[in-house]
Formats: structure tokens, C-alpha cells, sequence
């Protein structure tokens, strides 16, 4: 993982978030001495980024805007349960398109080191994830959401 120390803790409250660090700083700070896990602040370029077997994904203020695209790295996604949501989540599946790990990240530790003894249920997720992820995010599919966007705001409209 790779992202900013941005937040509120006061945003977080609203989530039921009950630890003096966000939910980022708690990742880093879990995972911070283990050789086997690469969980920074900071950016790294997305192609390197996407090279690593697992990612994590985890919320910021809102929801993780990493997770629309570690669906198509083709990596094995760790997924914190999330407040927020996007138009695409009905569609994504827990155990399916990525590996769940609690909101307080209790089991982050857990969940790391079944994926990594796990390795072909591993290998499938990340490969329903992939392609659940190039079709969500096609020209064709974003042109649809788009269109049933505006009409449902042109008939609420009337």
C-alpha cells in the first residue's frame, strides 16, 4: 500500500472508528516490521505499484479510491470493510474479487498470511478481480452508468 496520511479523525468518528490513529497510520503501523509486507506513506508509480502480489487496500476519509483499480492489477486485493461506497459495488463480491479484512484491521495480519499460504485460492481471486475490473471499467460500461445517470436526473427532473 501507498498513499497520504490525509484524514480527520473527527470524519472517522462518524464510522464508528475508535483508535487515536486513522485507519492508514494503523495499516502502517501493523505491518511495519514485517520483510514481507511493503505498506508505505508515500507515492510509487502505479506500474510499479501494480507488480506486487497482494495490495491493500484501505479508507481514507471516505472510501479507498486505490480499490476501482487494484481491481484490474491483477493482484490479489486485501479490501478493509467499507463505510462508503461506489456506483460499481454491487458488483463486487468478498472472497470473490478480493480478500475481506475488518474495519478496525484486527485481522490484517491474518488475512495477509492466508493469502500468502493460500496461493492458488489467492491467485484466483485476483483473476475475477482482473476481469471484473476490465469489464466494470470498459469505454462500454462507463458510457452505460453515465447515460442512466443523466436519464434518472432528467425524469427526477420533471
Amino acid at each position: 500500500w501507498r498513499g497520504s496520511n490525509k484524514g480527520k479523525k473527527s470524519e472517522m468518528q462518524r464510522f464508528d472508528w475508535i483508535f487515536r490513529e486513522m485507519p492508514r497510520q494503523r495499516a502502517v503501523h501493523l505491518l511495519r516490521n514485517r520483510k514481507d509486507a511493503d505498506v508505505k506513506f508515500g507515492f510509487v508509480p502505479w506500474l510499479h505499484f501494480a507488480k506486487h502480489k497482494f495490495i491493500l487496500s484501505v479508507s481514507g476519509n471516505t472510501y479507498s479510491s486505490l480499490f476501482k483499480h487494484a481491481l484490474r492489477s491483477g493482484a490479489c486485493i486485501l479490501r478493509q470493510q467499507e463505510r462508503m461506497y461506489e456506483w460499481f459495488e454491487p458488483f463486487v463480491k468478498e472472497w470473490e474479487h478480493y480478500v475481506p479484512v475488518m474495519w478496525e484491521l484486527d485481522d490484517l495480519i491474518e488475512k495477509l498470511e492466508w493469502v500468502k499460504s493460500h496461493n492458488a485460492e489467492a491467485k484466483n481471486i485476483a483473476i475475477r478481480a482482473r476481469n471484473l475490473g476490465e469489464y466494470l471499467f470498459s469505454p462500454f460500461i462507463l458510457s452505460c452508468y453515465t447515460y442512466c445517470g443523466i436519464e434518472y436526473f432528467r425524469k427526477w427532473g420533471k
